[in-house]
């Protein structure tokens, strides 16, 4: 333990982000560091987001009805509130390693807490599924209290350190219950007129993330054959209904004489909120792809260092850890864009078809072909849906082939440009 506690002051002071190499094993963050963006970073993204989603859940309707877990939610809530607001004592008399960041950030997390428990109560009560926003809060800010939970014991050099970390130990856990809250399906409790939803509807983001709610319709497939009626109830937000309504709309607010991409600029006014929902998923996926040249320059670094030393073990457990967290990444980033994008090409398929269709019904019989109606209804109405999984490739391929170029600049020189230069010029335009 001396190697650890043998650290000055201004270490921790510091912003960092790692500490220098003589102290806690050079394998740890300042507590400005972990204060300032593993604390107040999240704090700030989640009470920004809370008044949207705490908006919506206002004008939306009662689904679930008084239930057991709405109760257990509440007394975790508090039990959570009471811990920050022990922490914030504790940060208060600690003057060892206490500054006013560290105040800072236990002052936001209390009111952080305080929103959880109003958020917790209106979300199991007005949505059907769990809570999105705080299953995310929670997942990540436990991931990123840990190592913050690793450096308070390491610098348990006096009682009020050590009841520090312990409490803050206790947060960690009381979040932890909390999460496994919050991830409960409330299906069981909704109301009548939601018990026929679809499981994705139902489902939370871990859920869905990983895909357990179509586990039940494989289990039955494996024990029986299934027909039409063993499949789940569509989703209403796909139902070509009211998919028309917005694409029709959106049609008749068209620019007049109409251009050549007129049909597919209506149809990304009347889709343009599940398409912005494939934004988030897509670029993680394009940051995640990024890091894999730096964790592989890292982990060749590693290999040529000698053996035995107990720094060089650190980076490899880290190594490992950042390993598993960025391909982990990059399959749930893909998963949730895919089905992002999957359900945009089946919206627009039921919008357009649906469209024509009317559309078809109001020209005077024997105007057009009626093979041509068919066509649009069938292998151009294909195309045009298909088309919209490359609409998100352009700018997300322009910014890999930039940072990667930029990359590729540092170790070779701008020289690197010169490919792309030769084969954009010698592209036919």
């Amino acid at each position: 333990m001396e190697e650890f506690s043998n650290c000055t002051l201004g270490v921790d002071y510091a912003f960092g982000p790692v500490v220098q190499n003589d102290c806690r094993g050079g394998f740890d963050f300042t507590l400005l560091f972990e204060r300032s963006i593993l604390t107040l970073l999240p704090a700030a993204v989640f009470l920004l987001t809370f008044l949207v989603r705490f908006a919506q859940l206002l004008r939306a309707d009662i689904k679930t009805s008084e239930n057991p877990l709405r109760v257990a939610k509440l007394w975790t809530a508090l039990l959570f509130v009471a811990l920050q607001v022990a922490l914030l004592v504790l940060y208060t008399r600690d003057r060892s390693t206490s500054s006013s960041v560290s105040i800072a950030a236990a002052t936001v997390n209390l009111i952080v807490a305080l929103h959880l428990i109003g958020l917790s109560w209106i979300e199991d009560s007005r949505s059907v599924k769990p809570s999105t926003l705080l299953i995310s809060y929670l997942l990540f800010t436990i991931f990123l209290d840990i190592p913050q939970a690793r450096s308070l014991w390491l610098l348990r050099a006096n009682a009020t350190l050590e009841a520090l970390a312990g409490v803050f130990s206790a947060s960690i856990a009381a979040k932890i219950a909390l999460l496994l809250l919050e991830t409960r399906q409330k299906r069981i409790y909704l109301k009548t007129e939601y018990q026929d939803l679809p499981p994705e509807s139902t489902s939370g983001i871990i859920n869905r993330s990983f895909l357990w709610w179509i586990n039940d319709l494989f289990r039955r497939g494996f024990h029986a054959l299934i027909s039409i009626n063993d499949l789940y109830q569509l989703d209403t937000k796909l139902t070509s209904s009211d998919l028309k309504l917005k694409l029709q709309r959106a049609w008749e607010t068209r620019r007049r004489p109409e251009r050549r991409v007129e049909l597919a600029w209506a149809l990304c006014r009347a889709l343009w909120w599940p398409l912005l929902q494939a934004v988030p998923p897509r670029l993680c996926n394009v940051a995640l792809t990024m890091t894999q040249p730096f964790l592989i320059s890292s982990v060749l670094s590693l290999v040529s260092e000698p053996d035995g030393d107990r720094a060089t073990a650190n980076k490899g457990y880290g190594l490992i850890g950042a390993t598993a967290l960025i391909y982990l990444g990059l399959a749930v980033s893909d998963l949730h864009y895919s089905q992002v994008m999957n359900r945009c090409i089946t919206m627009s398929r039921g919008a357009l078809v649906a469209l024509i269709y009317d559309r078809a019904l109001q020209v005077p019989d024997g105007l057009y072909d009626e093979a041509t109606a068919v066509t649009l209804m069938s292998s151009d109405t294909t195309l045009i849906a298909q088309s919209l999984a490359t609409l998100h490739d352009v700018w997300a391929l322009t910014i890999q082939v930039a940072i990667g170029l930029f990359l590729l600049a540092r170790q070779v020189g701008w020289v690197c440009v010169m490919p792309v230069v030769v084969v954009v010029g010698t592209q036919d335009l």
